[in-house]
């Protein structure tokens, strides 16, 4: 098993333009894709790196600009983000796992694979190198960036600077290697399961507030994918990243996994609600944050 350090960089929308809502609210459109393949002992393999030309945001945001120094011109000679994938799918090879720096990289993934109608049950389990850092080099309860992490491990190479995305996709694996990797699956989560192209994908928009989105029951109280009948659902369960799961079940059509993802929306909020078959393993998911929230629960009223 291998694993593969991932990052990506991606352009948005231009500051009052539209942006793409349809098959999905397109946050970021991904123009380079930076990855460190290491082995099972967490030594360097191999390195990839591409550009990608953007279909959607075509024009480079000025801070994105300022940040990776890419520019249309480079990117029009680059290419699309199917014929990218495939390239980086091979490299990859059989066998792998993701690790990457904080959870943005993964939506964006989805998001991108969705938006080019791109089968996703290839997506591999995923490690959060950001929080297993945390854990164990800083005390604060925050998230690190990969630039403050990399000067506290003295990490910095010459010549190779920050938001590149193979630039970055390295310096995480230098920081993968200086974890007690051992402690870190000892103490970590389950990974997230890796789900198949999902059944059916909602989106709700228009809340002034975070609170707003759980008390509107559109959102709360899911229906089977198939006859829109009401799904007998079980208490949300919370997740890193905005995140919610239940596990739902239809009488007719058997059982669903039904994940809420929470983001920002301009000034307010939105939500997007996708609902998957029901597996072995994501309904073990499930059930071990539930139990973990359940112990976290017991615990606070025993103090």
């Amino acid at each position: 098993m291998n694993y593969i350090v991932l990052d990506l960089e991606w352009n948005q929308a231009l500051p009052g333009a539209k942006r793409v809502m349809d098959p999905v609210c397109l946050v970021g459109e991904i123009v380079q894709i930076g990855a460190v393949k290491l082995d099972g002992e967490r030594n360097l393999l191999d390195r990839f790196d591409t550009l990608v030309r953007p279909a959607y945001y075509t024009k480079i945001q000025s801070h994105v600009r300022e940040l990776t120094g890419l520019e249309e011109a480079r990117l029009r000679k680059a290419p699309r983000f199917p014929e990218a994938l495939d390239q980086f799918l091979d490299w990859c090879g059989e066998g792998f796992s993701f690790v990457v720096w904080g959870g943005n990289d993964l939506r964006i993934l989805r998001d991108n694979l969705q938006l080019h109608g791109l089968d996703e049950e290839w997506l591999p389990a995923c490690y959060d190198l950001q929080k297993i850092y945390g854990r164990q080099f800083e005390e604060e309860r925050r998230a690190y960036s990969l630039p403050a992490a990399a000067e506290r491990l003295q990490l910095f190479t010459e010549g190779q600077d920050f938001h590149d995305a193979g630039n970055d996709a390295y310096y995480t694996a230098l920081i993968l290697q200086r974890v007690d990797w051992t402690q870190a699956m000892a103490e970590a989560e389950e990974p997230e399961p890796a789900e198949g192209g999902a059944m059916l994908r909602e989106v709700f928009r228009g809340y002034p507030v975070r609170d707003a989105v759980w008390q509107d029951r559109a959102v709360t109280r899911t229906r089977c994918p198939v006859c829109k009948r009401r799904l007998a659902q079980t208490a949300w369960v919370p997740q890193p990243g905005r995140k919610w799961i239940i596990l739902g079940t239809c009488k007719e059509h058997g059982g669903f996994f039904v994940r809420v993802r929470l983001s920002r929306d301009g000034p307010g909020w939105s939500a997007v609600r996708l609902t998957y078959s029901a597996t072995e393993e994501n309904r073990a998911y499930y059930q071990d944050r539930a139990g973990k929230r359940k112990q976290k629960k017991r615990a606070r009223k025993a103090l």
